[in-house]
């Protein structure tokens, strides 16, 4: 009722105000202008969550930045004579590589139609800043700015003899020989079918990385290698090495480019929207339901894990989509290393429930492995990136055993129990070859189900199908060659996907957000104060799950950047 005693003064207000839109339209930027954007905090390929913000609560001053908004800026400088190109600021960037790949094919679509593309890089550059950065025709640095796409890495930090020296015992099982997310606690060194798993991952990385280096600077692939191999280098040289076209301060900067006129980014964005009024009045729409970060079964007590996926709150959008008339198909966005057995299970069943109903598209970002691998077989439809990190189609169980670490400080235990395994969870004491038997069997089970799960959704045998599971991740591109996803591609052709179901929809996706009582996972304010150890980031999701208390995890086995 309301809405339709507001349609006839919305309209009203759009047919007076409709001249003066058309000349804000018309004149967004400076004739000859360079658009100047900030690539800053987190990007994400999808359109940003909406937050939940009181009127007196800022925003966070590091907002993760869309690519879906990068993409529309492209659209609209390529169609806009005023336009003469894009300055973009590259700084306080984190992105994974199927990410930073996905961006700088935006940045290259502008500069192979002749617009000017400029990358300054205030900090230097590492790995995937000169990924993004090399998308443009001109690369500018300060002067003494470290410049170094040295190659991708992965580190593997085993904490196994320092939880040893402690009293700390881990009984750890996996399946299969692929499953290589507790051997950080649980093992010495890097077990050989991890290192040949991981030797392939970080190939296609480097991979990547020299070829746009070579593209992007008209080097040969040889000379790009070269240029890598001889390591982290000053601006100043780094121009001798053909990685930078010239140096310059902040200052110094539009004298370098030929004092162009220079116009914001944002402000281009907000004139050009095609919706000025805050009253909206939608058709139907592609929804876009997230699933980024640790998959857990419900928020974290304390904050400082990190992003993760509440499976109750994703279950509460998967719900809101699927009985909100107006979301005619869905983009399961996933960006998750997996989490636990439970919290993914109750994602799928959610997603299958929303299958039968309407189009649902998985799209995989940086990394969509184990629990992340396993909410997409619910879709009809599986799109990875070619550098997404998939697969892990495994399980693995883990737990610290105290009782060494108990009987040094005088701890003493007397349980008293009826059941055969009423004891069974006990971390004060080594599981009895009975109850290591009986682990076993449950894992075997949820190893067979997850496998059984992928050869239905992918329409093969399981003959076929397990072969290429137990527990072995892989890029896009090879999970896409074995028949592990349907196709390669970004959130743009997911969301192609899913309207050439549906038909007529509104342009812009929108992001899913379900009504649901528990909290949301709080700003991890407590990230900062953690201690900067080496590998203590690999124990955040597993101090996670703890207070969770799930027994049976399936959690990010690479450390690759």
């Amino acid at each position: 009722m309301i809405r339709l005693l507001f349609a006839p003064l919305s309209i009203l207000l759009w047919v007076l105000l409709s001249p003066l839109r058309a000349l804000r339209r018309a004149r967004a930027a400076p004739k000859g202008a360079l658009l100047e954007a900030n690539l800053q905090g987190h990007v994400l390929e999808g359109p940003l969550r909406p937050e939940r913000w009181s009127f007196f609560a800022r925003r966070r001053a590091s907002a993760p930045t869309s690519l879906v908004a990068v993409r529309r800026l492209v659209d609209l400088a390529l169609c806009d004579p005023r336009v003469a190109g894009l300055l973009v600021r590259v700084e306080h960037f984190t992105a994974g590589w199927a990410t930073a790949a996905a961006l700088r094919a935006e940045l290259a679509r502008l500069r192979a139609a002749g617009k000017r593309t400029v990358a300054y890089l205030p900090e230097g550059g590492g790995n995937v800043e000169m990924l993004v950065a090399t998308g443009c025709e001109t690369l500018i640095a300060p002067p003494v700015v470290d410049i170094a796409p040295v190659g991708p890495r992965a580190t593997g930090v085993f904490l196994h003899d320092l939880l040893d020296q402690a009293g700390v015992d881990v009984e750890l099982l996996a399946r299969k020989e692929f499953k290589s997310a507790g051997d950080r606690l649980a093992r010495q060194s890097r077990s050989e079918p991890d290192r040949l798993q991981t030797e392939a991952l970080i190939g296609a990385f480097d991979g990547a990385l020299v070829a746009a280096i070579a593209e992007g600077r008209q080097l040969t692939v040889e000379e790009a290698k070269a240029a890598r191999d001889l390591g982290p280098t000053r601006a100043k040289v780094a121009v001798e090495r053909k990685l930078l076209d010239r140096v310059a301060h902040d200052d110094e900067l539009p004298a370098a480019l030929g004092d162009p006129k220079l116009g914001s980014a944002a402000r281009y964005l907000r004139a050009k929207r095609s919706h000025p009024f805050p009253v909206r009045f939608r058709r139907r729409v592609i929804g876009v339901v997230q699933v980024h970060g640790t998959i857990t079964d419900d928020a974290p007590m304390v904050g400082g894990f990190g992003r993760m996926a509440v499976a109750k709150q994703v279950v509460a959008d998967l719900r809101a989509a699927t009985l909100d008339p107006r979301v005619a198909g869905v983009v399961l966005d996933i960006d998750s290393p997996g989490g636990t057995v439970t919290g993914s299970d109750a994602i799928f069943a959610a997603v299958r429930r929303l299958a039968k109903d309407k189009p649902v598209v998985a799209r995989m970002g940086d990394v969509a492995a184990s629990g992340g691998y396993y909410v997409a077989m619910a879709a009809r439809t599986v799109i990875a990136h070619p550098l997404t990190i998939t697969g892990s189609i495994g399980v693995v169980s883990l737990r610290p055993v105290l009782a060494r670490l108990a009987a040094r400080f005088g701890v003493a235990r007397d349980a008293i129990h009826l059941g055969r395994f009423a004891d069974l969870e006990s971390l004060l004491r080594a599981p009895t070859d009975e109850e290591r038997a009986l682990l076993d069997r449950e894992i075997d089970g949820h190893y067979a189900e997850f496998v059984e799960l992928v050869a239905a959704s992918r329409k093969r045998p399981l003959e076929e199908i397990e072969p290429l599971c137990r527990g072995r991740v892989y890029t896009g591109e090879a999970a896409h060659g074995l028949g592990l996803v349907d196709a390669l591609g970004g959130f743009t052709d997911a969301v192609a996907r899913v309207r050439a179901e549906v038909g007529p929809v509104d342009d812009e996706p929108v992001v899913i957000v379900g009504k649901h009582p528990s909290p949301r996972p709080p700003t991890p304010k407590v990230a900062a104060l953690l201690p900067e150890l080496p590998g203590f980031s690999a124990l955040v999701p597993w101090l996670a799950m703890l207070e969770s208390r799930a027994r049976v995890v399936a959690l990010e086995p690479f450390d690759v950047r």
